[in-house]
């Protein structure tokens, strides 16, 4: 195995972004733990920012992340996956790249004040440094870096081929990404003063990774059903206690500043708004099913 020298060669764990995507999982969950939900949210409000889909860096981190998490029996398949992964390290802006990673440096220095924050554990740190160096590399290569590339390159082909200690299946959301699903039910769960239902925390779950186009479009599926099927549920209340005008007026209010939301411009305002539409939702079902027994 080779040094630790040659595999962190210009190693800057600042500038790694698998690594610094897992320092802030992390720093979320140990200050949940500790109850400050402050510096959690602090700490999801970085994440979410930088690591958005238009942004090049979570365009790293994606290619990134797939050489972390990707698993084949095959070597030719993961020499194959390697030349994927550098055509198209190659077609990013690397100049954009370097701002956003400043950026992000910036704001987790000037937001978090955590002098600790870059000195946290991480299991698989030669991993990710690694692929970082190797990444790294491949934007400039020059004939000082063609050995020490190719060795990058057979270890990580190693890391592709080697049979994992617990295989994974292909999951729409990662370990990390449940820390991020909990502190949104943690941040939520605050707000509305309850507990968060099953069903709730799905439409959390999919407004946490509404950046990914799937999700999007799902959560504004869910949400467009969970109107239209309140609103029915509303106006057959209404029609059934005439006597109640102001419950009635009361509940067609809710219904209009509902139909407002622009569902493609999601608020976590908004996000609070359908959480308790949905517990509306459960309310006027339940009085509509004990009037039919």
């Amino acid at each position: 195995m080779r040094n630790k020298k040659t595999v962190f060669h210009n190693h800057n764990k600042k500038r790694n972004v698998g690594m610094i995507y897992e320092f802030l999982i992390q720093y979320m969950t140990r200050k949940l733990v500790e109850n400050d939900n402050v510096a959690s949210d602090k700490a999801f409000k970085i994440l979410k920012k930088h690591y958005k889909k238009s942004s090049v860096l979570y365009k790293e981190f994606r290619l990134f992340n797939s050489l972390i998490t990707t698993t084949t029996s095959s070597e030719g398949i993961a020499s194959r996956i390697l030349r994927e992964a550098k055509r198209a390290v190659l077609a990013h802006d690397n100049a954009r790249l370097d701002k956003e990673k400043s950026l992000l440096i910036r704001e987790i220095n000037h937001t978090l004040s955590d002098s600790n924050f870059y000195k946290q554990n991480l299991k698989d740190y030669r991993l990710y440094a690694t692929v970082q160096c190797l990444i790294n590399d491949w934007k400039k290569p020059c004939e000082d870096n063609v050995i020490r590339v190719a060795e990058y390159e057979d270890e990580i082909v190693q890391w592709l081929i080697k049979e994992k200690a617990e295989v994974q299946e292909e999951k729409q959301y990662s370990e990390a990404d449940r820390f991020v699903i909990k502190l949104m039910t943690e941040k939520f769960n605050k707000k509305y003063s309850g507990s968060i239902t099953d069903e709730q925390q799905k439409l959390l779950k999919l407004y946490a990774f509404s950046e990914d186009t799937s999700a999007a479009n799902e959560l504004m599926s869910e949400l467009k059903c969970l109107s239209a099927e309140t609103k029915m549920l509303i106006e057959d209340y209404c029609v059934n206690n005439t006597s109640d005008n102001y419950v009635a007026q009361k509940l067609n209010s809710i219904c209009e500043s509902v139909g407002l939301i622009n569902l493609s411009e999601l608020s976590d305002s908004d996000m609070s708004t359908f959480l308790m539409l949905f517990q509306l939702n459960k309310e006027l079902t339940s009085i509509k099913e004990k009037k039919q027994v």
